[in-house]
């Protein structure tokens, strides 16, 4: 993996949400956000809760999500320390990394197959 400088040339998209109003509307506005300017690209959406309390429950984001091209975690930030440090953030970024090395394999295997089957028939 490595960062690119444009969306065209990426082949995952990080999405920041912070909850500012209600998740279910703030997540529908950022979904439409990256629909309209990425098209179909494998995407992280990382739902931004706004508290101090490193304890807080909140609801599942992914529930609000009907995409199987987009992983969905939900994050504890407070303004003035930024991420949290807690339980809920580590199993969010556990979560991330996971499915990035899920991607990275599916990456190899289909190329790893696409080069099986070009020679093949060369």
């Amino acid at each position: 993996m490595r960062e690119v400088g444009t969306v065209d040339e990426s082949d995952i998209i990080l999405v920041f949400c912070p909850v500012v109003s209600r998740a279910g509307t703030d997540i529908d506005q950022a979904l439409d956000i990256f629909n309209h300017n990425t098209g179909s690209k494998l995407a992280v959406l990382v739902v931004l809760h706004h508290t101090f309390d490193k304890e807080k429950m909140v609801p599942d984001s992914s529930r609000c999500v009907n995409r199987t091209d987009i992983l969905t975690v939900d994050c504890l930030f407070y303004e003035d320390t930024g991420l949290l440090k807690c339980q809920k953030n580590s199993d969010a970024v556990d979560k991330v990394v996971n499915w990035l090395r899920q991607q990275v394999f599916n990456t190899m295997l289909h190329k790893i197959f696409h080069l099986k089957n070009t020679s093949l028939y060369s």
